[in-house]
């Protein structure tokens, strides 16, 4: 029964986000029931730690960024990608460091105006941040 009413509830979600205008902006959070969770298994939630960290600077931007890639160890393979609101591919790039710190600096000026996401790629961690490009 459990899993009919999962389904109904998902269901009716697709139904109400398909039958909104356009231009509304709605956010809708499901929270279904895990069907591998038992009750009787206690609940200890993970600690979620930001793996590294990735500044860009300035945010809003005309021309230039700069990234700031920092770890506690050595930064190794760092690999960067920029994609635009869409999910569209702009960069995709590869950068090595032997440091705790990686700083480089991206030309965006042949890029229009509007909104980016950079990720940072380290060890199978990602780090995204949003940009404006103005």
């Amino acid at each position: 029964m459990q899993k009919i009413t999962s389904l109904f509830i998902l269901f009716w979600a697709i139904v109400q986000i398909s039958s909104t205008p356009a231009n509304a902006q709605n956010i809708l959070v499901l929270q279904l029931p895990d069907p591998c969770f038992n009750s009787s298994t206690p609940f200890i939630p993970a600690q979620i730690t930001n793996p590294f960290q990735l500044t860009i600077s300035p945010n809003p931007a005309k021309d230039e960024i700069t990234l700031t890639v920092s770890h506690k160890e050595t930064i190794g393979l760092i690999k960067i990608h920029i994609t635009d609101i869409k999910g569209v591919a702009i960069a995709d790039e590869q950068y090595f460091s032997s440091h705790q710190k990686w700083i480089n600096t991206l030309n965006i000026s042949h890029l229009p105006k509007g909104i980016y996401v950079v990720s940072a790629h380290r060890n199978g961690q990602i780090v995204s941040h949003k940009i404006i490009k103005q």
